[in-house]
């Protein structure tokens, strides 16, 4: 038994105060430790390999202060060993919202984090930019 054992929920909730609280162990016992796990920022490369991937996470945790995140779960889908959520996250003072879909799937250490993807929402029409025709 490990860290995590009872829902993918709480490895979520593990996921997400790793982030918070800039805390790279928290972040590492939260993955799952296996070459084909990835991970996907906003407009950046994925991140493939559990060493790729952390080292990737060290680079942001230790980069950064400490700011509020929050996230808000959109929807769950279980099946057997395997959850993926869809996620709202909300960061910093300045409200940045990004959208992520994690997987989570059950090992014999516990529920571990299997791929972490997540991209900026399309801007609301408001924000559109608008397009002049060119001839």
């Amino acid at each position: 038994m490990g860290y995590f054992e009872n829902s993918s929920d709480e490895a979520e909730s593990s996921f997400y105060s790793a982030f918070e609280n800039l805390d790279l162990d928290l972040m590492k016992a939260t993955w799952h430790q296996a070459e084909n796990v990835y991970c996907i920022h906003p407009g950046g490369p994925a991140q493939t390999g559990y060493d790729d991937v952390l080292s990737h996470w060290a680079y942001i945790l230790g980069d950064n202060q400490a700011t509020k995140i929050e996230y808000r779960v959109i929807s769950v889908q279980k099946h057997e060993n395997i959850a993926i959520h869809l996620v709202e996250e909300t960061i910093g003072s300045e409200k940045i919202v990004v959208i992520a879909t994690n997987t989570y799937i059950n090992t014999d250490l516990g529920w571990r984090l299997y791929s972490h993807h997540a991209s900026l929402p399309p801007p609301l029409k408001e924000e559109a930019i608008e397009v002049h025709p060119v001839h």
